[in-house]
């Protein structure tokens, strides 16, 4: 199974997210980098409101690269699914109208899924997709989604065109990194 974050978000979803992954991720604000201490804004709608969930698909995109990257996986019989901190439903939506027949299989967020980084959406996937750990990959692009792997007891390939940069990820303990879409199959094939 791949786990994969693929999904290019709008601007203003883009930074709604951010602050909800720091805000689950870390208890303190002292244990954030100092340019990461800003007070959250507040003009943002949560990622399982309903406003989200009816707005989902508004200036979101794949990511260049992906689509073409998911029907070769697929080709290849490699089982995916999203996971996301999203609502289910949003999630849901997102996955159906963005991906097609390529990716069946989308948890996010629900009264019996707690966000990431637990491990809950990465363990339903699991079960949905009828997958072990062993044979179980994450693609993520933040410090979440890495911890997310971790406490999966998974994998994670870094990916550097999204969210987080290089270094950043590699001080929460990331090494393992992709830089384009496509380099995803080598280093995939590499740890199976």
């Amino acid at each position: 199974m791949l786990c994969v974050h693929i999904i290019c978000p709008n601007e203003r979803n883009r930074k709604c997210a951010a602050i909800s992954d720091v805000a689950t991720a870390f208890s303190s604000p002292t244990l954030l980098p100092k340019a990461r201490r800003k007070k959250p804004s507040t003009n943002c709608s949560p990622p399982s409101s309903p406003y989200y969930e009816a707005h989902c698909l508004d200036a979101t995109a794949p990511y260049d690269g992906i689509l073409p990257l998911l029907a070769e996986l697929k080709r290849r019989g490699v089982k995916m699914a999203i996971v996301s901190n999203k609502g289910d439903a949003a999630v849901k939506t997102l996955a159906k109208q963005l991906f097609g027949g390529l990716i069946e299989i989308a948890v996010g967020e629900s009264e019996n899924v707690r966000r990431k980084p637990n491990p809950d959406t990465v363990l339903a996937a699991m079960r949905e997709l009828g997958s072990a750990k062993e044979e179980c990959v994450y693609v993520g692009d933040s410090e979440v989604d890495f911890k997310t792997a971790c406490n999966a007891e998974i994998p994670c390939i870094s990916c550097l065109w999204g969210f987080r940069d290089e270094d950043f990820l590699r001080e929460q303990g990331a090494n393992i990194f992709v830089r384009k879409p496509e380099e995803v199959l080598a280093v995939f094939s590499g740890l199976q």
